[in-house]
């Protein structure tokens, strides 16, 4: 678990996201042109609107990838929430290590990403929630 800093472009950023939609912010960063947003557990729907107006007027607002995430008090839901739509059979847990499994190749390259681009991200973004160390596929 990391300390959070938010530099001034993303408090501006949170303060936006926060005027156009009712979803409760839990946590905002930017890293590599994209922003991440995780919003509290529940307010998914909320923060993406109905047949997703809100999400799309913020995109065409910021012309800037924007990614949103429901948080989860589990380790394990909530990685699944960061991959989501890619299908895992498990996720379990070895110490601070979190193991996905996935149930074919194309689900596994998905996961992983070119680079390992994918994977490092989501150990990232668990880290700035839960004690971990890594999350890895198998």
């Amino acid at each position: 678990m990391t300390r959070l800093k938010y530099d001034q472009e993303i408090l501006e950023f949170m303060g936006l996201f926060s005027r156009l939609t009712p979803a409760r912010l839990k946590d905002c960063f930017k890293e590599e042109g994209e922003y991440y947003c995780i919003v509290e557990e529940g307010d998914m729907g909320k923060a993406i609107g109905k047949n997703g107006v809100i999400i799309q007027h913020i995109k065409n607002r910021l012309q800037i990838p924007l990614r949103i995430i429901e948080y989860a008090s589990s380790p394990e839901q909530f990685i699944r929430n960061i991959i989501y739509p890619v299908r895992v059979d498990t996720i379990e847990q070895q110490d601070k290590v979190f193991l996905i499994t996935s149930p074919d190749y194309k689900s596994r390259s998905l996961l992983i990403g070119r680079d390992g681009r994918h994977i490092k991200m989501t150990t990232k973004i668990v880290k700035r929630f839960f004690p971990i160390e890594e999350v890895k596929v198998v």
